[in-house]
């Protein structure tokens, strides 16, 4: 009897002792992903760790997935859809495993989705405060905003490198009048302000873009002095960037057609439909670009509003991966 309990209480200190050394041995990577259960009325935090990090599942995504590279700190997000209705934050605030962050996209990635423009807000994704965030990959990122800051006193930098962004909610730095800085290379981005900012990408310390320019509104520019773009002195709401080039190559090009078409002041774009999303680009005889917007996937129809533009000859243009649809309008 009594070499049967010491037996047990050898197994019951070695169990306990294994389970003590796996906790030892799981790493946490300061990424933290949370979204709200709504049935529970509460918020609900998965660490990314060595435990799930090369699938991280969530009830609250419908399609695609994520998973993390603890060695060259990438996270990568395949395709990524939410439920509609989905309140969900990306919180990379803790990170300081190295400089830089990047996250890698590929595909349509949709952490709003969402009738509800109010809820989108809180849909979003919190730079490192400790690290350089790199937004990366041939797909599109569909958030609310992307926030940046310094935990560290140290200034950093969000890149945006040859991919696409829509940002309902806008691009800013956390610390207000920081030194943060955003750099846009070869990339589509199209941002809004959202209520507590009046301006689309605001606060930053420098902006800077690479193989791409704004497209709309056209004229705008940053002003470091109050540190957003704007349009005549006056901060702009919502921002158009157009990448120069999309290293993509172009095989199979196709037209569509429009009506009406001369038009006055809307018509409609009838397309051949596409899986990914779009990038319409409209120039004028002179082949100055006056308008680029990113479409959604699988909308073979666009109301495009022309009121505002000039009588003449425009040049559309409708991108979507390797396929390039054209047209000719003539804005009476």
């Amino acid at each position: 009897m009594k070499r049967t309990l010491h037996l047990l209480s050898v197994a019951v200190m070695m169990l306990f002792a294994a389970s003590n050394l796996l906790a030892q041995t799981v790493q946490d990577y300061g990424i933290v992903i949370e979204y709200y259960d709504f049935d529970n009325e509460d918020w609900v935090t998965v660490n990314v760790t060595s435990d799930n990090c090369n699938n991280i599942l969530l009830p609250v995504v419908n399609s695609g997935s994520m998973r993390f590279d603890p060695v060259n700190n990438i996270f990568y997000m395949n395709s990524v859809t939410v439920n509609p209705g989905t309140k969900l934050y990306f919180d990379a605030s803790s990170f300081n495993r190295a400089s830089v962050l990047t996250i890698a996209l590929n595909g349509v990635c949709d952490i709003v989705n969402t009738n509800s423009v109010a809820d989108n807000y809180v849909n979003g994704i919190n730079a490192p405060g400790y690290a350089d965030l790199v937004i990366t990959g041939s797909g599109t990122l569909k958030t609310s905003f992307v926030e940046i800051f310094s935990s560290d006193g140290i200034a950093h930098t969000l890149f945006i490198r040859n991919t696409n962004v829509e940002a309902i909610g806008g691009l800013y730095p956390i610390t207000a009048g920081g030194d943060e800085n955003l750099v846009i290379e070869n990339s589509n981005v199209v941002a809004s302000a959202e209520a507590s900012h009046d301006c689309a990408f605001d606060e930053w310390n420098n902006i800077t873009l690479q193989d791409c320019h704004i497209v709309y509104p056209v004229g705008a520019m940053f002003d470091a002095s109050i540190g957003c773009i704007v349009l005549n002195g006056s901060e702009v709401d919502s921002v158009v960037i157009a990448a120069e080039h999309s290293g993509i190559t172009i095989t199979k090009e196709t037209e569509f057609q429009m009506a009406p078409n001369p038009v006055e002041d809307v018509t409609t774009l009838m397309l051949e439909e596409f899986d990914n999303d779009a990038y319409l680009q409209m120039v004028d005889a002179n082949g100055r670009l006056v308008l680029g917007v990113m479409l959604p996937a699988q909308q073979p129809q666009y109301r495009l509003d022309v009121s505002s533009f000039a009588a003449g000859v425009y040049y559309v243009t409708v991108t979507s991966g390797a396929h390039r649809q054209t047209a000719t309008l003539i804005k009476k």
